[in-house]
């Protein structure tokens, strides 16, 4: 029994910095399982031009740019820089996650337990080999006509859509059902945001969903963290792989940074909130 926990990517992406020894001693990259899909998707984006895509993306002309060199560089064959993602993403998330702090034995958890939720790959494991992108689930798409769709049906032209996560809500639902039952997972952990979790639909999943929020209670009562949320959710997640965490129980023993479970949480054992006294 373990605990599969959902991660969003990062827009922030780190390609320089040398991958740590425990993992090139000992892993390589895994093959994304919808590395086709991505490549249809990736190519489909070639057709905005850069002011189209800071209007899509809302964007500087910069990111724009950078965006559109990498859709038209994009290659499934290999020929532009690949990195595992839990690596290659460098938001707050995996700031707090800190891939490059894991020993052998966490990184092989981690690749079983881990899954993240993406906008061109669909649902990545953390070794999953991803070359640099931008695109998030959220994007209003409906210009962009891929071939084939997220059931498999190539030579077919899927027509518009209104968001990524609206064309990988089925494939990606399927393949956590699929990972659920292979790690025998007994609960999932939503540590991704809004936006990635539109991409699942929770309520076919064999599991219960844990959403966890992280609050600082002040005298004025409790706010929610904001951006920092994220990183506390990376923290999480570390705290949950490195621990071989198995029950919602051993999840609110969760104490960092000053955080810890709220005594009234856990009434609802469908969520858990962690607070933090300013």
């Amino acid at each position: 029994m373990v605990a599969l926990c959902l991660l969003s990517p990062a827009k922030r992406l780190e390609y320089q910095r040398a991958l740590p020894a425990a993992f090139t001693d000992s892993f390589t990259c895994s093959r994304p399982r919808f590395a086709s899909e991505a490549s249809r998707i990736a190519h489909a984006m070639r057709a905005y031009d850069v002011d189209s895509l800071r209007g899509l993306m809302g964007v500087s002309e910069q990111l724009a740019t950078r965006s559109q060199d990498q859709f038209q560089a994009f290659d499934e064959a290999g020929c532009q820089r690949k990195r595992a993602a839990m690596y290659a993403f460098n938001g707050d998330t995996y700031i707090g996650l800190n891939a490059y702090a894991l020993d052998e034995e966490a990184i092989a958890r981690a690749q079983s337990t881990v899954r993240i939720l993406s906008g061109l790959y669909g649902l990545l494991r953390p070794l999953d080999e991803v070359q640099p992108y931008r695109l998030e689930m959220g994007l209003a798409m409906g210009k962009v006509r891929l071939k084939g769709n997220s059931n498999g049906a190539d030579g077919q032209v899927f027509g518009t859509f209104a968001t990524p996560s609206a064309w990988w809500r089925e494939v990606v639902t399927r393949a956590l059902i699929d990972d659920i039952r292979a790690t025998g997972a007994s609960f999932v952990v939503e540590l991704a945001s809004r936006e990635y979790m539109a991409a699942v639909d929770s309520a076919r999943l064999p599991v219960p969903l844990l959403k966890v929020s992280f609050a600082r209670r002040t005298a004025g009562g409790e706010r929610r963290l904001g951006m920092a949320e994220k990183r506390m959710r990376g923290m999480l997640a570390k705290f949950i792989i490195e621990n071989q965490v198995v029950s919602i129980d051993e999840i609110k023993k969760f104490n960092n940074v000053g955080f810890s479970i709220d005594s009234s949480s856990g009434a609802n054992e469908c969520s858990l909130r962690f607070v933090k006294s300013a």
